[in-house]
């Protein structure tokens, strides 16, 4: 059954989509469920952040969309609860990164790291920022 409480199967599948290259169908597949169901849950953002960091930073070329990575990890920025801000901006960093967009990139990891709460957060945006002051996307 689809509805406001399944965002989660149709993330997954989204990103299962992803790993098999079938990045037009992971996109129309969550695009139209988060369309429906997701504009006011706060679910959203996780899904919108997670489906942005994916294409920003897949290890696999194919799998990696950095005009669709801005547009997810924006959307996902403008809707974000203030514990979600640190999270949501590093995402950006990452697709302004490989975007070839590094200043930008940088002057989010910036924001990122100001706003990040624990010091494991500070640390990974940290290294993240340094790949971004050095020209260089992040991979995971």
């Amino acid at each position: 059954r689809k509805g406001p409480g399944k965002t989660e199967p149709h993330l997954e599948s989204a990103l299962s989509r992803l790993a098999l290259g079938q990045r037009n169908k992971a996109i129309r597949g969550f695009d139209g469920f988060a369309q429906r169901y997701g504009r006011i849950r706060k679910d959203r953002v996780k899904g919108l952040n997670i489906l942005a960091w994916a294409l920003a930073t897949s290890e696999d070329a194919k799998c990696r969309d950095a005009e669709l990575a801005l547009r997810y990890a924006q959307q996902a920025l403008k809707i974000a609860k203030p514990d979600q801000k640190a999270s949501t901006l590093d995402t950006l960093a990452a697709a302004y990164a490989e975007a070839a967009r590094f200043e930008d990139a940088v002057a989010q990891e910036k924001k990122a790291i100001a706003l990040a709460k624990s010091p494991d957060a500070k640390n990974r945006y940290t290294d993240r920022l340094k790949l971004y002051e050095q020209g260089k996307p992040f991979r995971d």
